[in-house]
């Protein structure tokens, strides 16, 4: 088994997901819904990635690495530095013990994301 060292997560990241919420008037609304805070390692965007062929393949604009845990296939977005990025795909790595969310998209939050007060 190899060892994960505490250390190498130094940021920390927010895992929302978009679900629906009856709006009182018969139909349905969407509202974001923060799921969990979690210490992640982010990885440096490339310029670009290259396949054998010379093609461009899996271009993100983000990616975390988190220690291995239950992530539901309901989240939609990562919320990190002020930036929401959307998630492209998650996935296994190193020996199945971390897991790499990729993320593109980012988009600027001029403000806190709403949270419905309860």
């Amino acid at each position: 088994m190899i060892p994960i060292e505490a250390r190498k997560y130094n940021c920390m990241i927010e895992l929302w997901e978009v679900t629906k919420v009856q709006d009182g008037y018969g139909g349905n609304t969407v509202q974001n819904e923060k799921i969990t805070d979690i210490y992640a390692r982010r990885i440096e965007p490339r310029a670009t990635n290259y396949s054998t062929g010379g093609q461009v393949f899996d271009k993100y604009d983000q990616s975390f690495i988190i220690r291995k845990r239950e992530i539901d296939s309901n989240v939609n977005f990562v919320v990190f530095n002020g930036y929401q990025y959307t998630i492209q795909n998650i996935e296994l790595t190193q020996l199945e013990t971390q897991i790499r969310i990729n993320c593109v998209n980012p988009k600027a939050l001029k403000q806190p994301i709403p949270t419905p007060s309860v």
